[in-house]
């Protein structure tokens, strides 16, 4: 059950809690002790809010800032500056300090022991391992000022958001560091950004003090679901209660607004093949593209990639049939790096279903790494049923394979 004190609307928010902000700068939250924690960015401190509601300080005396933070194992990694600083979450006792070097360290977001800083002066971003302490300059010379990093455990990369007119934002590669630009807006000076259940992005924007909501591959236009904000800054979305947290840092306040208050106009679903447009935010797409591409709507087609058969999911295909393209396609199931995982999407949870796969064990993983789902497959072709899942976004592995599931 969602704990009550998550679905605030916006106007008790700013009541019961202006007075004790003072530039609230970024929310982070802690899954163990139920705890949000904000960085007040004007007196140097760390606040947190318990489940009861109460707002107290975690850290204090924090020279610079602190801005960004986030949660990474027992610790609070908090941007001061200069330096990263760490928190202990049980004592709050600081248990990192390490000089960067940077310029304005603003934007965190972690992967794994790798937690990544953007650097707000120098157009950089860094990584800094919690296991050996050291850091390094991840990605450097960035085209526009960087501000707010995300790790998108979808596609594993960082998405960066700039400061500035006409934001661009930046996709960045894990695997070698380089970067790319996934979408130019006409948005000015994006802060922060986070990220739903459904893989929809959410970035917060000065320009005209909203958050905007952007589909998972950028395609769509994006769609304002909170307006008259007050220089919104590092969001942060709880995909466990579908509350999204915005610190205002112009007039000292943070509400916490539930998914269902979103000013969407209109949605979509995929039913039966088809995609439907909503006439309001529960549907799970934020654009009919979108909907179509994952819905499947566009004709059946295969292409022969890497020895095997691929549906580039918009019928651009070379082949018209799985069948045809596996004649026309020289891979080997039995050479062990040769795999082919044929899988309905979307599901349906307690669904059965048929999976023909070549390849054993597969799992489907969530959008925070946990697995939900532990399948070995012994003969091709079985019948499965689906476990009791949430409706979202998951990733189906199999050694090097993943492929993005949704479940309705």
């Amino acid at each position: 059950m969602k704990n009550i004190f998550l679905l605030l609307s916006t106007t008790f928010s700013l009541i019961a809690y202006a007075q004790n902000y003072n530039g609230p700068e970024s929310v982070d939250f802690d899954i163990n002790t139920n705890r949000y924690f904000i960085s007040n960015s004007n007196n140097g401190q760390i606040l947190s809010i318990d489940k009861l509601q109460n707002l107290s300080v975690f850290a204090d005396n924090i020279f610079g800032g602190p801005h960004g933070l986030e949660v990474v194992n027992n610790t609070l990694f908090a941007c001061s500056i200069d330096r990263l600083k760490g928190y202990d979450l049980t004592t709050g006792n600081q248990t990192v300090n390490i000089n960067l070097n940077a310029g304005f360290a603003n934007g965190i977001t972690h992967k794994g022991n790798d937690v990544f800083i953007t650097d707000f002066s120098q157009k950089k971003v860094f990584r800094y391992n919690t296991n050996s302490g050291e850091f390094n300059v991840f990605t450097d010379s960035l085209p526009s000022t960087p501000n707010g990093i995300y790790y998108d455990y979808i596609d594993d990369r960082l998405i960066v958001v700039s400061w500035g007119f006409n934001s661009k934002f930046y996709e960045i590669s894990l695997a070698d560091s380089s970067f790319s630009i996934v979408a130019n807006t006409n948005l000015g000076n994006c802060d922060g950004i986070t990220m739903d259940n459904d893989g929809s992005f959410y970035v917060s924007a000065w320009s005209n003090n909203s958050i905007a909501k952007f589909d998972h591959n950028f395609s769509c236009e994006p769609i304002i679901v909170v307006d008259n904000m007050s220089n919104p800054a590092d969001i942060y979305y709880n995909q466990d209660t579908d509350v999204l947290a915005i610190p205002n840092s112009s007039n000292n306040s943070v509400p916490f607004i539930s998914a269902n208050e979103f000013s969407i106009t209109s949605s979509w679903n995929c039913v039966e093949d088809a995609c439907i447009e909503i006439a309001d935010a529960t549907g799970t797409y934020v654009c009919e593209e979108e909907c179509e591409m994952a819905c499947g709507v566009f004709e059946e087609s295969y292409n022969c990639e890497n020895n095997a058969c691929v549906d580039p999911m918009d019928g651009s295909g070379d082949y018209f049939s799985l069948e045809n393209c596996e004649e026309n396609c020289d891979f080997n199931f039995i050479q062990e790096n040769n795999h082919l995982i044929s899988f309905k999407n979307p599901i349906q949870s307690n669904e059965s279903l048929f999976i023909d796969s070549r390849i054993t064990p597969f799992q489907l993983f969530d959008l925070q790494g946990k697995v939900v789902w532990n399948i070995k497959i012994n003969l091709s072709d079985q019948q499965l049923k689906v476990p009791m899942l949430k409706k979202g976004l998951y990733i189906l592995k199999s050694n090097d394979e993943k492929r993005k599931i949704m479940v309705m």
